[in-house]
């Protein structure tokens, strides 16, 4: 455990002599409950900028029994293993080993005399990205006044790089369309850096054009556009673009979200014909339909991809659905796993049917399949199944 102590002198945040970011400390003091024996149960480290390796810093709570009888310490207990503790009881350093069980309390209660006075040194880690960092450490007393206590412990992580936007909204689109998109980053630690490339690969989509150095009085940003689309799944919802710079240790990323629309329903998308016996055949059936209210679909074909089936066992049929008769209300149908009716007249089906007498050498089924539909703005629809045969007869 790396020795924790004092802070330098005017230094009264117990930080250790790490230097916080201004204007990031901004939680609010919890008040110090009567009966307390410590002065200090809240240390508010405040904001400090991202930097890479292992980060901690160096907080004390110091306590006292200010009661006229003696009483016991039976549990010191950080949030997180990668807090570290020590605690001192006037000079002397006393152990904080814990009971080989759950129970969480010490092996060995400390006894606090009354009068004296204590220390609790923590090291608390903020080592890894940007964001919020809490710890606590709970403190089990026999005192009735003081019987459990809660030390809390806050610090701010600020990314190296100012990405604006760091969140681009592309909004509502279609999985054939495409759309632009750019940022401006700029380094908050270093004057002199680079952007070298995206980390690879990039979410399906999604492409830098271009990425634009530029030097003004206020120092180095760049200027990054890229693209989203097309040849969107459907259903898609953007992603992040990771980008690498000359200092390997510290990176930055820029998400882009969009909502890539569904024209066509399918359901479902994945199948199982389970565990059935060879000589027996199986039927299963996937649902597709409009997204749009007067929306409508005409299927073109199906595609067979990989399958471990010999084709000449597997068949697909198309089924139409029926034409609503004039006047008449739509007959609504519940699919199983969705909340809401379809009409029927809306309803395509796609059977899928295994026939009896697998040869032998299959005794797992797998397949993959894709619907491909008429008209501008559709996409391919894939599915996929698979099963289990028994060697029945």
């Amino acid at each position: 455990m790396a020795q924790a102590g004092a802070p330098p002198a005017g230094d009264k945040s117990g930080q250790g002599g790490v230097k916080p970011a201004d204007g990031t400390d901004t939680v609010p003091v919890r008040a110090i409950p009567q009966g307390s024996w410590f002065e200090k149960i809240q240390i508010k480290f405040g904001g400090f900028h991202e930097k890479a390796g292992s980060r901690h810093l160096d907080g004390i709570y110091g306590f006292e029994n200010k009661t006229d009888k003696d009483w016991k310490i039976t549990a010191v207990v950080p949030s997180c293993k990668c807090q570290k503790l020590k605690m001192m009881l006037g000079a002397k350093e006393v152990p904080l080993k814990n009971k080989d069980d759950v129970s969480q309390m010490l092996k060995e209660p400390i006894v606090v005399p009354a009068g004296s006075k204590g220390r609790l040194f923590m090291q608390f880690d903020i080592s890894g990205g940007p964001g919020p960092r809490v710890g606590d450490v709970r403190v089990d007393t026999t005192d009735p006044a003081m019987p459990s206590l809660t030390l809390t412990c806050e610090a701010n992580i600020i990314a190296a790089y100012d990405v604006q936007p760091a969140v681009v909204n592309l909004g509502q689109m279609g999985p054939k369309e495409q759309r632009q998109w750019s940022c401006m980053v700029r380094c908050i630690v270093r004057k002199e850096w680079e952007v070298t490339k995206p980390a690879p690969p990039l979410p399906n989509g999604l492409a830098v054009t271009s990425m634009e150095r530029k030097t003004d009085e206020t120092g180095i940003s760049y200027l990054i556009k890229g693209t989203y689309g097309p040849g969107l799944e459907e259903g898609a919802m953007g992603g992040i673009v990771v980008f690498l710079t000359d200092d390997k240790s510290q990176n930055f990323q820029l998400e882009v979200r969009a909502e890539v629309r569904e024209k066509v329903k399918l359901s479902p998308r994945f199948f199982s014909f389970s565990n059935f016996p060879r000589n027996k055949s199986q039927e299963r059936t996937v649902h597709l339909w409009p997204t749009a209210a007067k929306g409508d679909l005409e299927i073109e074909r199906v595609e067979i991809g990989q399958c471990s089936v010999p084709r000449e066992f597997l068949e697909v049929q198309v089924v139409a659905p029926p034409k609503l008769a004039n006047g008449a209300p739509p007959n609504m149908i519940t699919l199983k796993g969705l909340p809401e009716p379809i009409a029927a007249h809306r309803l395509w089906k796609l059977v899928v049917r295994l026939k009896p007498n697998i040869p032998k050498r299959v005794r797992v089924v797998r397949g993959a399949m894709k619907v491909f539909l008429k008209g501008e703005g559709f996409v391919p629809k894939p599915f996929g199944f698979n099963g289990f045969i028994r060697n029945a007869r």
